[in-house]
């Protein structure tokens, strides 16, 4: 599939509008009529204005009335009520909200969806149609190898049941081969399922069934009645499973390498596409989705796009809930069961536990912010949580090494220190040597594995509870 660049990122200086002093009379009304045009013409043809959250990359919140997005410029008043123009590279996330007022800047993690955004796994399940699921013009979310997602309706299936067709009231119809799918899941419950399902490995096939069976295999065909799954050692016959009883399809496709950077787009249902060409302009969101090659471009409400991932010509960041998560260690206090989940695209966790992510190519840098997640608890007291974040090449991962290595941060988590900044390099710093000939101890190869450490600091692990909203790993673009 050709790939397409976005434009270069044009450099605009800040642009401030002061306040006229009115006068009395006919010379005030004037004054005032020519303040206004010159704000008209300076935002130009974008004449709404929406309550908006930046976010940068060092996860700070900037409310912001938003008037307009044109050639990958952002304009809009900021909290002094002073028109700015900036480049929209200079923010990693934009956040759109009926109530902006309601976000916490100083605690983000405190909103639990307050901010105007319902939690993803509601806003997919709400795009299903419970009555019509599993027929022809019921509700299927379908998530791709690259991250990006669709909740539409399902249209049936062509080739043999290795393509499938999905019909979006605001996108379009898609056909989508097996081989770009990572995960199709039927009904509201399957997301919360998809996000546990993932603690281990994915070299098979998965199918869950409504009943919370799960079979392992390889998928052969997705069709209109039925999924055809053959055993994983190859052997036997495979089995037909009526479609209406599957409730997910997990496929064991690789994840693509992110090989250039796209704005990801996020719908009010659910649903997660890159695009090019984004502009907003008259209350309208002008875009063209890469999904498909031949996409055509579309227009949306201003109402139906809910945030933004902001990409630049150096990369973009991709979330962590995107990325291969494997419990390593831990998971149980006293044997009772303590796993990590995820709620919406923040990671729950209770201590002792250990976690390891696969990283994509050309990974650099992860962010996020901790918080103590016992705060509201009697026994918050008793809550005292160390929390390690490192990185490791593929190489020190194999031979099981516990040397120090230079990308790593440490962080001690209670509720007198409830809230804590991650931030974490994920490549060697190059030392001027002539690569990676492993030979020196210099450069090394970027790192493939992230891992995420939580153990008890004192008292036992009693409320050592730790949620990491929205961790975010910045991709390089190659």
């Amino acid at each position: 599939m050709k790939e397409y660049l976005l434009s270069n990122t044009k450099k605009y200086g800040r642009v401030g509008v002061r306040s006229a002093q009115h006068g009395r009379g006919r010379m005030g009304v004037l004054l005032a009529m020519g303040l206004l045009l010159n704000i008209s013409s300076l935002v130009g043809t974008a004449v709404g204005i929406t309550p908006a959250v930046l976010v940068d990359d060092r996860l700070d919140h900037h409310p912001v009335q938003l008037t307009g997005i044109t050639d990958e410029v952002l304009t809009f008043f900021d909290q002094q009520r002073t028109l700015q123009r900036e480049s929209i590279g200079r923010y990693m996330q934009l956040r759109l909200s009926v109530s902006h007022e309601r976000v916490d800047t100083a605690n983000p993690g405190s909103n639990d969806g307050q901010d105007g955004h319902e939690d993803v796994m509601e806003r997919t399940g709400k795009n299903m149609d419970q009555s019509a699921r599993g027929d022809v013009g019921g509700g299927v979310s379908v998530e791709l190898v690259d991250g990006q997602r669709l909740c539409a309706r399902w249209m049936g299936a062509d080739d043999g049941g290795q393509s499938l067709r999905l019909a979006h009231d605001q996108l379009g119809d898609f056909d989508i081969g097996l081989d770009q799918v990572r995960r199709v899941w039927f009904d509201q419950s399957a997301e919360s399922l998809l996000m546990s399902d993932a603690n281990g490995t994915e070299a098979v096939d998965r199918v869950v069934l409504r009943n919370g069976d799960s079979l392992d295999g390889f998928v052969d065909a997705i069709d209109d009645d039925q999924v055809t799954l053959s055993p994983a050692d190859g052997g036997g016959e495979p089995m037909v499973l009526p479609r209406d009883r599957v409730r997910l399809v997990r496929l064991a496709n690789p994840t693509s390498r992110l090989r250039e950077s796209r704005h990801m787009i996020e719908l009010r249902d659910g649903s997660r596409v890159r695009v090019e060409g984004l502009a907003l302009e008259d209350d309208q969101w002008q875009m063209r989705p890469t999904l498909v090659l031949s996409m055509q471009p579309v227009t949306l409400a201003m109402d139906q796009v809910v945030r933004i991932e902001i990409a630049s010509d150096d990369g973009q960041w991709v979330g962590l809930h995107e990325l291969t998560m494997q419990v390593v260690g831990g998971g149980d206090v006293l044997g009772w069961p303590t796993l990590p989940n995820w709620r919406g695209q923040d990671l729950l966790m209770h201590a002792p536990l250990r976690l390891r992510f696969e990283l994509p190519t050309g990974a650099k840098r992860m962010i996020g912010t901790a918080l103590f997640d016992a705060m509201d608890e009697p026994a918050a007291a008793w809550g005292d949580v160390e929390m390690r974040v490192e990185a490791l090449p593929d190489e020190r991962f194999i031979v099981g090494e516990t040397t120090e290595v230079p990308w790593a941060g440490v962080y001690r988590i209670n509720a007198q220190r409830s809230q804590a900044l991650v931030d974490v390099p994920l490549d060697q710093r190059d030392d001027g040597d002539d690569g990676d000939d492993g030979d020196d101890g210099g450069d090394v190869d970027d790192a493939r594995f992230l891992f995420i450490d939580i153990d008890p600091a004192a008292n036992g692990p009693i409320m050592d509870r730790v949620r990491l909203v929205e961790p975010r790993v910045f991709v390089e673009t190659r």
